[in-house]
């Protein structure tokens, strides 16, 4: 399976199926029709909430080193990371705006 490249100008949007709840600032994802869990720190629950209308990763990642003080490469990668398994798994779709 070829993995997308992820750029700034790149729109991400929460899947509809996925049904989640937050807990102390880290979140619960679940997948129903497989019944898959997966969890997210504080981080990541962050950047669920940025997602949750379709949004670049440019602005996602700024908000994210902003919101942690963060150098914006070190952000980036972190951004990158998270949303690329969230695709892997069906959790984020790529859209247009």
């Amino acid at each position: 399976m070829n993995r997308p490249v992820l750029t700034p100008e790149t729109v991400v949007v929460r899947s509809p199926d996925v049904v989640f709840t937050e807990l102390d600032g880290e979140a619960v994802l679940l997948l129903p029709e497989g019944g898959q869990y997966f969890g997210l720190n504080e981080v990541g629950a962050a950047i669920w909430r940025l997602i949750e209308s379709p949004a670049d990763l440019g602005s996602v990642q700024r908000a994210i080193a902003d919101l942690y003080d963060v150098e914006s490469e070190e952000s980036w990668q972190d951004v990158v990371a998270l949303i690329e398994a969230m695709i892997g798994h069906g959790l984020v779709k790529i859209t247009s705006v």
